[in-house]
């Protein structure tokens, strides 16, 4: 390849998707190849607007909707058998993480329901919120 040849390169082809090269989504691909626009007019008008692009591009929530996938979270309570209270608080903690989770916008794609003092056991339903 030519000097000539680079340089119409760099002025008129467009770029590799960075997602060519190592693995990434295709969101922040569109960040990444809008910053190289070679109109000034179709980049980021302001750092402002890049970074809410790029923050959208790696939003862990946005990804998990999109893709249907997420971090899964195995908790074990073991316990002596006269030791409910223990398993109690167990699961009181983990609807609060669960709660959290969901107040930050996360989707929860498994809950736990039929804790307490006076639960005979545990029921597991599957759904998603969001």
């Amino acid at each position: 390849m030519t000097p000539a040849d680079e340089t119409r390169m760099h002025l008129g082809a467009p770029p590799r998707p960075p997602s060519e090269v190592v693995p990434l989504s295709p969101r922040f691909d569109a960040v990444v190849l809008r910053c190289l626009e070679k109109e000034p007019a179709a980049r980021f008008p302001t750092v402002d607007a890049f970074l809410a692009g790029y923050r959208e591009a790696v939003d862990p929530r946005a990804l998990a909707r999109e893709h249907g996938a997420g971090i899964g979270i195995l908790v074990r309570a073991e316990a002596e058998s006269d030791d409910e209270d223990a398993i109690v608080e167990a699961a009181l903690a983990l609807e609060g993480a669960g709660a959290a989770l969901r107040e930050a916008g996360y989707p929860l794609a498994l809950e736990l329901g039929g804790w307490g003092p006076a639960a005979e056991g545990v029921t597991v339903t599957a759904g998603t919120e969001g």
